[in-house]
């Protein structure tokens, strides 16, 4: 069938279920599995029809009807090109943060996507030593995933000598 202008389909593999005869009334659970292609959008739903027959009267019939609904259940993914991996950053160097976030085709779509500095802005470089630079990402369905970079600040200034002595010409025994 398709559901906002995609295919979305599914297979049926016939098979036999047994059950105990039941007295009037009485129930048992009958499981059934339905898969969902994998290409399914999210929220899109599928109804299911199921028929149970009586082996002894075959006359007898009773069908179920299930609704599946497509949950989204992969979280998101995150893309962060900067800082990288092992980067080594000179102490004030002014480094623009880089990522974004995707959730994938037929996902529920992102509700955020959250980084130690938002998208474009500085990463700190201000101290020297380790960091970390953190991106979060949740989507509409709740799903969340956070990807952490570590990242070195080190003292990248050169050196300056300021030699007094001995003055210009002179030796030193």
């Amino acid at each position: 069938y398709r559901y906002n202008g995609t295919n979305v389909t599914s297979r049926v593999v016939a098979g036999t279920f047994t059950l105990a005869n039941l007295a009037r009334g009485a129930s048992r659970r009958l499981s059934v599995r339905i898969r969902v292609a994998e290409t399914a959008p999210y929220a899109a739903s599928r109804t299911a029809r199921v028929t149970a027959t009586s082996t002894a009267d075959p006359t007898k019939k009773d069908a179920v009807q299930a609704r599946v609904t497509v949950g989204d259940v992969t979280p998101p993914a995150i893309d962060l090109r900067t800082p990288a991996v092992g980067a080594d950053y000179a102490r004030n160097q002014v480094v623009p943060a880089d990522y974004s976030c995707t959730d994938g085709p037929g996902g529920s779509g992102i509700a955020s996507c959250t980084g130690t500095v938002p998208d474009g802005q500085a990463v700190d470089t201000t101290t020297l030593g380790s960091h970390q630079f953190s991106v979060t990402a949740t989507d509409n369905a709740g799903n969340s995933v956070q990807v952490d970079r570590p990242y070195q600040v080190h003292d990248g200034t050169q050196p300056v000598v300021d030699l007094r002595t001995p003055s210009h010409g002179q030796s030193v025994a």
